[in-house]
């Protein structure tokens, strides 16, 4: 397995959505940034592709808890501004439907809301928050994980136990199939993602030491069997010191997971989860994979 890699390419796939092209024909000009755009006072948190290419649409926070919508088409003009649908966190592979950060299903035409998560009456604390609640969804394989970092709290004297802190969904009507949790109860999810054969899952588990100045002693990817609730496979890390940014995104064919952290990116082979490239550039905040 070969993988070649440029520090030009990945730092377009690499940095904010907003400098990147709309079209394969732009992608040659690795160099150039085609336009960029300032979100202030709003916080940008992600952006995604319009199913024909010819919009992006930037997801922002709005005084910290409210989702914002832009729409910016592809010389970079604001079209629009949406505060109604919870932001965009992605569409389906047809280009039908999207999903808003709450896991509510959405008409990518028309904009109507089709499903709505919040029936599914769960109460897990703090989830619909974008720091706590991250979401992976598969449409092709018509599976949604989505990990909160509490869940349920239990206390000891010196440490919490966090129950019920895994959501397994599906997506085509957002109904819930599975509440359930890890067997190391101590540990919180900082990200997850559904590998693309939807059997597996990957998350980034971190400690939890109460009164201890690393606040975290053990970081971990972890690969799980969605079916049987199975460990497969963990990888001890290093410490992560911005929790709330951690990523893991399998490459579209599952060859490689990528894992971003602390303004890096490594990426594991999924055949022995060897390393095979880690970036010693710059500062990464979110990365994506092209389709092919």
């Amino acid at each position: 397995m070969n993988f070649k890699f440029s520090k030009s390419i990945i730092s377009i796939i690499a940095t904010l959505v907003l400098l990147l092209s709309f079209s394969q024909n732009l992608f040659s000009q690795e160099k150039d940034t085609l336009w960029t755009r300032d979100v202030w006072p709003l916080t940008l948190i992600n952006g995604v592709f319009s199913p024909d290419d010819q919009f992006i649409y930037a997801t922002c926070l709005q005084n910290n808890t409210d989702y914002f919508v832009r729409k910016y088409n592809s010389n970079g003009d604001l079209i629009s501004e949406i505060d109604t649908i919870g932001g965009i966190r992605q569409f389906s592979e047809d280009g039908q439907f999207f999903w808003n950060y709450f896991s509510d299903k959405y008409d990518a035409n028309t904009f109507k809301k089709l499903n709505d998560f919040a029936t599914n009456k769960i109460n897990l604390y703090e989830w619909p928050k974008v720091d706590y609640w991250d979401v992976t969804i598969n449409t092709r394989k018509n599976i949604g994980i989505g990990t909160t970092w509490h869940g349920i709290i239990t206390s000891t004297e010196s440490t919490m136990d966090f129950d019920s802190n895994i959501v397994i969904f599906s997506p085509s009507d957002s109904k819930i199939i599975k509440v359930t949790s890890n067997t190391s109860k101590r540990y919180r999810l900082l990200a997850n993602c559904v590998h693309p054969d939807g059997q597996e899952v990957a998350y980034v588990s971190a400690g939890l030491v109460i009164d201890e100045p690393s606040y975290f002693d053990t970081v971990k990817i972890e690969i799980w069997n969605i079916k049987e609730n199975q460990k497969l496979r963990e990888i001890y890390l290093s410490g992560i010191t911005d929790m709330q940014r951690a990523k893991l995104k399998y490459s579209p064919d599952g060859s490689v997971l990528g894992y971003q952290h602390d303004g890096k990116l490594t990426l594991y082979s999924t055949t022995d989860y060897s390393v095979v490239w880690e970036s010693d550039f710059g500062i990464i905040m979110n990365f994506g994979w092209s389709s092919d």
